[in-house]
C-alpha cells in the first residue's frame, strides 16, 4: 500500500461461495497513507452507510487522514455481497438471533484484514480505531456489542437509524433475549470504549431511510431520540448489575443526518498516537 489514495482487493479466507452467491471477488478496500509513517501509525477504519458509497467515504476523510497522520481504511460491504441488513448486523446473527459461522462475520473479516495491513505494511499498531455513520454506526455498536474483544481502541457510532438494545427482555434483531449473551459479556461490552454520537438535529421522524417497523418506532420516534434511548439501556442494564460503564453521549450541535458534519466534528479524537 503506496502512500496517497488508492484501493486494493482484500481476499479473506472467509470469501466463499457461502458468503459471496459462487463468487470470490474479495472486497475492495479503499485508503488515504499520508507519506513517512512510522511502524507504529495508528489505523482508522471508518464504516460508509447503506449507501455503500465507500470511495465518497474515503474522499471525506483523507483530509483528516493528512492532519492527524493516521492510515484511513474504508472497506467496501457491498450489498451484492451483504444485501439488506447483512451489513447492519455485520453477518453475525440473522434478524431472527440464528448465530452465524464466526468466521464470516464482517466483525471478524475487520479484525483480519487489519492483521493483514499491519502485516503488508511492517506495522506494529497495537489497536484501530472505528468510525461509522448511519448503517455503518449500527455496524460499530453492534461490533462493541456482539464482538467486544475485538482489537478497538475507540469505537464510534455516529447517527444509527434503530439498535439492538441491550435489552434482556427483547428478541433481536431490536433486543438480546434470544441470543444468549450472559452478564460477563456484558461486562466486557460495557467496559468498551464506545462513543454514541447524534446529531442535534437528526430528529426528522419521517427520513426517507429511517427504518419505520413498530419495534423501532418504540426506540423513539426519530434517530436523535433512539440513540439517547440506547444509551440509557446500556446505563441502566450497567447499574443493575453493578458493571462499569465507560461508554459515553455526545450530541453535535447543529448537525443532521450527515456523515461530513459528525465527521468534521470527531475527527480529532481518532488516530491519537498508540503508547
Amino acid at each position: 500500500m503506496s502512500s496517497g489514495s488508492g484501493n486494493f482487493i482484500f481476499k479473506d479466507i472467509s470469501m466463499n461461495s457461502a458468503v459471496l452467491n459462487d463468487r470470490d471477488e474479495g472486497i475492495t478496500v479503499w485508503y488515504h497513507k499520508p507519506g513517512n509513517l512510522r511502524a507504529s501509525a495508528p489505523i482508522v477504519f471508518v464504516m460508509h452507510g447503506q449507501s455503500r458509497t465507500a470511495e465518497n467515504y474515503r474522499d471525506v476523510w483523507r483530509t483528516f487522514s493528512d492532519k492527524g497522520n493516521f492510515i484511513l481504511i474504508v472497506p467496501e460491504i457491498s450489498d451484492e455481497y451483504f444485501p439488506g441488513s447483512r451489513y447492519n448486523l455485520g453477518n453475525a446473527y440473522t434478524s431472527r438471533g440464528k448465530k452465524k459461522e464466526r468466521s464470516k462475520w464482517i466483525f471478524s473479516i475487520i479484525e483480519r484484514l487489519f492483521d493483514s495491513l499491519r502485516k503488508e505494511n511492517s506495522l506494529n499498531t497495537p489497536k484501530y480505531d472505528i468510525y461509522g455513520h448511519s448503517a455503518g454506526g449500527q455496524f460499530v455498536y453492534r461490533l462493541v456489542m456482539f464482538m467486544p474483544e475485538a482489537r478497538f481502541r475507540l469505537a464510534v457510532a455516529a447517527n444509527p437509524g434503530w439498535y439492538t438494545m441491550p435489552d434482556l427482555s427483547v428478541d433481536m434483531p431490536y433486543g438480546v433475549a434470544n441470543i444468549n449473551l450472559g452478564i460477563e459479556h456484558f461486562r466486557k461490552v460495557f467496559n468498551s470504549r464506545l462513543l454514541v454520537l447524534l446529531g442535534e438535529d437528526d430528529d426528522d421522524p419521517f427520513h426517507r431511510r429511517l427504518r419505520q417497523t413498530d419495534e423501532a418506532i418504540l426506540q423513539g420516534e426519530h434517530r436523535l431520540e433512539r440513540g439517547k434511548n440506547f444509551f440509557k439501556a446500556g446505563k441502566i442494564l450497567a447499574k443493575k448489575y453493578n458493571l462499569s460503564f465507560k461508554w459515553k453521549k455526545i450530541i453535535v450541535p447543529m448537525v443532521g443526518h450527515s456523515n461530513s458534519g459528525m465527521s468534521e466534528f470527531v475527527h480529532s479524537l481518532l488516530g491519537k498516537p498508540f503508547k
